[in-house]
C-alpha cells in the first residue's frame, strides 16, 4: 500500500475516532482526551492510537477503559469507513502535551521569581 494512502488512513482514523470518543465515549473521570497520533502497523491489522489526557492523574484509568472499549470504538469507526479490513485499535498514552504544559509552568514560575 502506498505511503500516502496509509497516511490518509491514519489521518482519517485520528479525526473520526476523535469525534467518536468526544461524542459517544463515556468517561467517568471527566478527563479531556485528545488524540495526538495514529500509527498503522505494516500489515494494517492494528493501529496504535496515541492520546493525551488532561489532567493526567487519571491516565491509566482512561487508557484501560479505552482499550476495553476497543470493540465498541471499532464498530463505530467501521460505520464511517469504506474499507473491509479495520485495524484493531490499541491505545497508548502520549506524554508530550503534559510535558509541554509542565515546561510552560516552570518557565512562567521562573519569570515570576525574577
Amino acid at each position: 500500500m502506498a505511503k500516502k494512502r496509509i497516511e490518509r488512513l491514519e489521518e482519517f482514523i485520528l479525526e473520526e475516532l476523535g469525534l467518536i470518543i468526544r461524542k459517544e465515549f463515556d468517561d467517568p473521570t471527566s478527563s479531556f482526551i485528545s488524540l495526538t497520533q495514529v500509527r498503522l502497523g505494516s500489515d494494517l491489522t492494528q493501529a496504535t492510537v496515541y492520546i493525551s489526557i488532561f489532567p493526567d492523574k487519571h491516565k491509566n484509568q482512561v487508557i484501560d477503559r479505552l482499550n476495553r472499549a476497543h470493540g465498541f470504538l471499532q464498530a463505530k469507526l467501521y460505520q464511517r469507513m469504506s474499507t473491509y479490513n479495520l485495524p484493531k485499535l490499541y491505545f497508548k498514552y502520549d506524554p508530550s502535551i503534559a510535558q509541554s504544559a509542565r515546561i510552560n509552568q516552570l518557565i512562567e514560575k521562573n519569570k515570576e521569581e525574577k
